[in-house]
C-alpha cells in the first residue's frame, strides 16, 4: 500500500510534464524507490523527479529510451514501475499487447473517464497543442485558421513541416484517419507535401527559422 501510495502521488505530480502514464507488470522494488521508463526528453523530467524526492523522500530510479519503449517493455517487463511516453499510441499499444496492469488509486479512479485508460491501466494526463505558426508580415491574421487552410494554392511553397515519419506526425495523421478517414487523410497529406517550401529537415524550431 505505501508503495501505490507512492506512485500514485508520482501520478499527480507528473501532469505538468508528461503526456501519459502507465504502470507496468513489474516485479517490486524497494518501498522507498519507483523506477520510471521515458521516452521523453531527460531534461523534461529530471527537475520533477529532483522536487518529487525532495518532497517525499522516494527515491526515483529513471531510465530514458529514445525510441522503442514498448518493445524495452516487452523484453524486460520488470524493469519499470512507471512509464512515462509522449504519445498515447504507445499506451494503446502496450495495453493490447497485454504488457500493462491496473493502477491501484484512488487519485486514478477519482479523473474524468476521458482521462483513464480501459480498466485504470493508463492516464493521460496533458494534451499535445497543434500550433500552425504564420509570419505576421506576410499573412493576413485569420487566414490561416485549421490543417486545411495549408492546402490552399497560395500557399505553394510556403509551409514548412518536420518530417512526416515523426512520431509527433505520425499520431497527428491517426488521428486524422480515425475522425476523417484513410482516403482523407491521403488526399490531405499529399497536397500538403505540394505546398511544402523545402524537404522536410529538423525540429519545430527549424521550421520557423
Amino acid at each position: 500500500m505505501i508503495r501505490q501510495n507512492a506512485i500514485a502521488r508520482l501520478l499527480a505530480a507528473a501532469a505538468p510534464l508528461a503526456a501519459a502514464l502507465f504502470l507496468a507488470p513489474a516485479a517490486p522494488a524497494a518501498a522507498d524507490e519507483i523506477r520510471v521508463m521515458s521516452d521523453r526528453t531527460p531534461s523534461h523530467l529530471e527537475p520533477l523527479f529532483a522536487r518529487y524526492q525532495e518532497t517525499t523522500g522516494v527515491k526515483i530510479s529513471p531510465v530514458f529510451v529514445e525510441k522503442g519503449l514498448v518493445s524495452r517493455v516487452q523484453a524486460r517487463p520488470t524493469e519499470a514501475d512507471v512509464i512515462i511516453t509522449s504519445t498515447a499510441d504507445i499506451l494503446e499499444k502496450a495495453r493490447r499487447d497485454g504488457l500493462l496492469r491496473p493502477i491501484a488509486s484512488d487519485v486514478v479512479k477519482a479523473l474524468d473517464d476521458r482521462y483513464r485508460g480501459p480498466d485504470d491501466t493508463y492516464v493521460i494526463d496533458a494534451y499535445r497543442a497543434r500550433a500552425i505558426y504564420v509570419s505576421r508580415d506576410r499573412v493576413k491574421p485569420g487566414t490561416v485558421t485549421r490543417y486545411e487552410d495549408l492546402l490552399k494554392p497560395e500557399w505553394k511553397g510556403r509551409v514548412c513541416i518536420r518530417s512526416g515519419y515523426h512520431r509527433y506526425n505520425m499520431a497527428l495523421f491517426a488521428q486524422m484517419i480515425a475522425d476523417r478517414g484513410e482516403a482523407w487523410t491521403r488526399d490531405f497529406m499529399t497536397r500538403l507535401r505540394d505546398n511544402l517550401a523545402r524537404k522536410p529537415k529538423g525540429n519545430d524550431r527549424n521550421q520557423v527559422r
